[in-house]
């Protein structure tokens, strides 16, 4: 009689065991989703951060100059950010933040003894530990302090290196890939904004050759890639240069004197008369944004009053100044920001948010949705045995078996290291089982390539959302994570965890 008992007993312990094992993954998944969380804060702080640095583009260059070097130092962390502009063999410090203080136009210092010049010379980022040992000619590193250095170069339109910005901290500091592609961003933005100072200069001496000289300013303004042209209070053309002919499709004799309404649309029209009238009304100059109808070009355009020895305002000179580019590479920033690099599906961030507005979608039209986590068996073996190379290589061939199945409406993100989710309408052409099933077809087929060294296999739960008993999304994700552990503990209690 006593060894039932026994047997009764070793299976209480080995249930326990299991009941202790699965608490065990329920807080490691709560701590990993607050690290989630925590990540993603950080990331939604940095493009909000962005997105106030693109609010100063009109400003002036100085003062976008001083708000980069403070974001940088907040964003990184970092108590020194010193901005420089590169004016032949020497370094002007244009805005230089030390622990929460800016100091603008700080003097400057030859470049060749400084870190710096190392990244003029490459073109490229540089970070150095014991920098001022390394530099000690460099005053400012002493000054200082500086133990860690890190230099990335803002280069103009012609991919001359005009200014380097470097980080000094007097502890060792490492800069991820996705500083660096953040750091990027501010470097393009600190190139346009002193080409922008550049160009302010040069338009200001436009303005006084005009009232000069008509060949000077001629001169001038065909010497440059932007567009700029002169109206008067009626917004008729006065002078064209080559560029914006060109880019118009005009010749000079077809456009001057012409409207500026007869080449352009009513919107376009409409904002640009709004533009020029608070020119002629106020006497100051005015910078805004303008994405051209003719080819979705995006230009900043700068208008300015050119005056008489009397000081009336004759006629209006328009800088119009392409920013396509730069437009481009903070919308691939916000890209970067949704996706996961290695298989470009989504991210957990980019995941959480459109599943957001989904759920919310389906809630209110009644309709029911699914949610189903999944998990690549025996990662770690794979890693283990062939390497992480290998290991990349079998998540992403769960990426394309996930886009297989299911349909590109439906979201699907990877949202840790093994982790996979999907969300779909429910009854959307094909029952739970159905796909269930074609999600084993896809790996079977995959399974059965030629020379695998491995067999791919998923552990997966599905939860439910119904129109009369909605969920939240985390409850969702709670359920479908609960199912999906007990489906992968089956496995392992049946020898198969994915480990043939």
């Amino acid at each position: 009689m006593k060894k039932p008992a026994a047997k009764t007993r070793d299976q209480l312990e080995k249930r326990l065991a299991s009941a202790q094992a699965r608490i065990t993954r329920l807080e490691s998944l709560k701590k990993e989703r607050a690290e989630a969380k925590k990540r993603s804060d950080a990331l939604n702080r940095r493009l909000r951060k962005l997105a106030e640095l693109s609010m100063t583009l009109s400003g002036d260059p100085m003062n976008v100059f001083n708000r980069i070097a403070g974001m940088i130092a907040d964003l990184l962390s970092v108590p020194v950010v010193c901005l420089s502009e590169i004016r032949g063999s020497e370094l002007y410090f244009l805005s230089v933040y030390v622990k929460g203080k800016i100091v603008a136009n700080a003097g400057k210092c030859p470049l060749d003894v400084t870190p710096c010049a190392t990244v003029e010379k490459s073109k490229d980022f540089r970070v150095y530990d014991y920098v001022a040992e390394r530099f000690p000619k460099a005053a400012f590193l002493k000054k200082h302090q500086a133990f860690s250095y890190c230099g990335f170069p803002a280069l103009d339109s012609s991919g001359k290196v005009v200014a380097v910005t470097c980080l000094l901290d007097n502890t060792p500091h490492e800069f991820s890939g996705e500083d660096r592609d953040l750091l990027q961003i501010f470097a393009q933005r600190i190139g346009f904004e002193i080409e922008r100072q550049k160009n302010m200069t040069e338009q200001k001496q436009t303005e006084d050759a005009l009232t000069s000289s008509e060949e000077k300013y001629r001169a001038l303004v065909e010497s440059t890639d932007d567009s700029i042209y002169l109206v008067d209070s009626r917004y008729r053309y006065l002078f064209i240069n080559t560029k914006h002919l060109g880019r118009m499709g005009l010749s000079e004799e077809h456009a001057l004197g012409r409207p500026y309404g007869d080449f352009h649309s009513q919107q376009e029209t409409r904002e640009f008369i709004r533009k020029v009238d608070k020119v002629f009304k106020t006497g100051k100059s005015v910078h805004y944004e303008h994405v051209s109808h003719r080819d979705q070009g995006c230009f900043l355009r700068t208008l300015s009053p050119v005056r008489d020895a009397q000081g009336r305002i004759l006629a209006i000179t328009i800088v119009s100044k392409h920013i396509t580019q730069l437009k481009l590479m903070e919308e691939r920033l916000r890209t970067l920001s949704l996706t996961d690099d290695l298989t470009g599906l989504y991210n957990r961030r980019g995941f959480m948010a459109l599943a957001a507005q989904q759920l919310k979608l389906a809630n209110r039209l009644k309709r029911g949705m699914l949610f189903i986590s999944a998990d690549l068996d025996g990662l770690k073996l794979i890693n283990d045995t062939f390497g992480h190379k290998e290991g990349d290589r079998a998540l992403s061939e769960i990426a394309d078996i996930l886009r297989q199945t299911f349909r590109d409406a439906d979201i699907i993100a990877r949202i840790g290291g093994d982790e996979f989710v999907v969300m779909l309408v429910e009854n959307s052409g094909a029952d739970t089982a159905t796909l269930m099933e074609r999600l084993d077809e896809n790996l079977r087929i995959r399974n059965a390539g030629k020379d695998r060294k491995y067999h791919l296999s998923l552990s997966h739960g599905i939860a439910h959302c119904r129109p009369q008993c909605p969920y939240s999304l985390d409850e969702l994700m709670v359920q479908s994570d609960h199912l999906m552990y007990e489906q992968k503990a089956r496995k392992r209690n049946r020898g198969n965890d994915g480990r043939q």
